[in-house]
């Protein structure tokens, strides 16, 4: 997923700043392992985030703050 990520960026700002927020991004989020049967069971899970009381943010939203948090 990171590599998507940096490649999503990557096709708009220079190596220099998409690594700076790729850092940012990693001092806000945790990564974790998964295998393929882990994503087999999400992707038959009945779950949905629209409804749960899980804080979910839109991205645009989860970008703005990472923007407005800088120091």
């Amino acid at each position: 997923m990171l590599s998507n990520i940096y490649y999503l960026l990557r096709k708009t700002s220079k190596y220099e700043k998409v690594i700076e927020h790729l850092k940012m991004l990693m001092n806000i989020v945790d990564v974790l392992m998964t295998n393929k049967d882990a994503v087999l069971e999400a992707l038959h899970s009945e779950s949905n985030y629209k409804t749960s009381n899980l804080a979910i943010m839109e991205p645009e939203t989860s970008i703005n703050l990472v923007k407005f948090s800088k120091p």
